[in-house]
């Protein structure tokens, strides 16, 4: 377990080195980031909940709403979900 959440930390570390742009392009969409590389943004939670379980289901992967802080977690899936500015 501490091998994913050390793998989470990781995820979250590079999602923070392409928030601004991710901010400025996509705000209120979700990205995919696994492996340090964004994956992809989607539209819906569901949609990149999709891609993450095709793509990995045993790895640790961040599920982020852009734009938004953390506020849960999951062994395998980070997702976040409090605004941090009004929309």
């Amino acid at each position: 377990m501490d091998e994913k959440r050390e793998a989470l930390k990781r995820q979250d570390a590079f999602y923070e080195t392409i928030r601004a742009e991710l901010e400025a392009d996509h705000f209120g969409k979700w990205a995919v980031v696994c492996e340090e590389n964004l994956v992809g943004v989607y539209d819906s939670n569901p949609e990149a909940s999709v891609v993450i379980l095709k793509l990995a289901p045993r790895q640790a992967c961040l599920l982020k709403r852009i734009g938004y802080d953390f506020i849960t977690s999951h062994p395998f899936v980070r997702v976040s979900s409090a605004t941090v500015r009004d929309l």
